[in-house]
């Protein structure tokens, strides 16, 4: 197509008087939207490649996961959260004073 844009443009005849008709402003717009949806294609490419990347997959999985258990589940979060932030150290089954229900 940009041969024909091109080759469009290079039919004007500066022999004859009046000359042939040639939209160059015209021409020149549908040069310059050629070069732009290049520019969109090779994005587009560049994205879906990037996109079906296996850690993209699996960290767009994870992050889907843990939306749904966050929404399955907000108390249940909370608390572990909660427990865990008091002591790092210790899991969300254990506090200071021993195992669960220990106090």
């Amino acid at each position: 197509m940009h041969l024909c844009l091109l080759g469009a443009g290079a039919r004007f005849d500066y022999r004859l008087p009046h000359g042939n008709f040639v939209p160059h402003v015209s021409i020149a717009v549908a040069e310059v939207l050629l070069l732009v949806d290049l520019a969109v294609l090779i994005y587009f490419i560049n994205h879906i490649a990037s996109s079906i990347q296996l850690p993209a997959v699996i960290a767009g999985i994870a992050r889907d996961l843990d939306s749904a258990i966050d929404t399955e589940f907000p108390a249940v979060n909370r608390e572990i959260s909660v427990s865990s932030s008091a002591n790092p150290r210790l899991g969300p089954e254990r506090t200071a004073g021993g195992a669960v229900g220990d106090h």
